[in-house]
């Protein structure tokens, strides 16, 4: 997973066709502003304001742009629970390998499967056993008291499908509907399915 805010921003623009011009001018700065600061690293940091336009911009958490790590995001309802993995038992480590799945644009380059993935002509992530993931509840309630139905349903969505693309565990919790925590192709057509036959 990129770590990196320039990296990150640099694909945004890419994915989303935003040109760093038009973003530097919404903050109020020179056109060239964000191109220096992705392609040069100038300034080394966002301010805080323009993280801020950014990430609200864009719809991403302010940590993926350098802001402070939180202790408990709450953000319209999401909620990440930190989990501490328990390095102590003769059981898998961090580093065991679990597995394999089709690469995401997120995946870190070295995960990459590069030998099996040639082989196969489709490009796999290594999946390891042990990662310190965090658990995600989506929930209903926690949404913003003025948002209506259809926007509701579809940040959820959104969400699922985010967090299935990170390979996270997460959970749904709808009025009168509660899917565990799980993850995998399954868990999210399990969502998904909750969130479109939904009738508030």
């Amino acid at each position: 997973m990129m770590n990196d805010p320039r990296e990150i921003l640099q694909r945004l623009c890419a994915e989303r066709g935003e040109d760093f011009a038009g973003l530097s001018r919404m903050l109020g700065r020179n056109a060239a502003y964000i191109q220096q600061f992705v392609r040069r690293g100038i300034p080394k940091r966002l301010g805080e304001d323009e993280r801020r336009k950014l990430a609200r911009y864009f719809a991403i958490p302010e940590i993926l742009l350098g802001g402070p790590v939180p202790e408990m995001v709450v953000a319209d309802g999401l909620i990440s629970v930190k989990r501490h993995p328990v390095m102590v038992s003769a059981g898998p480590g961090a580093d065991d390998f679990a597995g394999l799945r089709p690469y995401h644009a997120s995946d870190s380059p070295r995960h990459i499967a590069w030998k099996t993935s040639a082989r196969s002509e489709l490009l796999l992530t290594k999946l390891f056993a042990g990662r310190a993931a965090s658990e995600l509840w989506f929930d209903w309630d926690r949404l913003p008291a003025g948002m209506h139905t259809e926007a509701r349903l579809s940040r959820l969505a959104r969400w699922v499908i985010l967090a299935e693309e990170r390979g996270l565990r997460y959970g749904l919790k709808l009025p009168g509907v509660e899917v565990p925590l799980g993850e995998g192709f399954p868990h999210r057509e399990r969502c998904l399915k909750e969130l479109a036959l939904y009738r508030g």
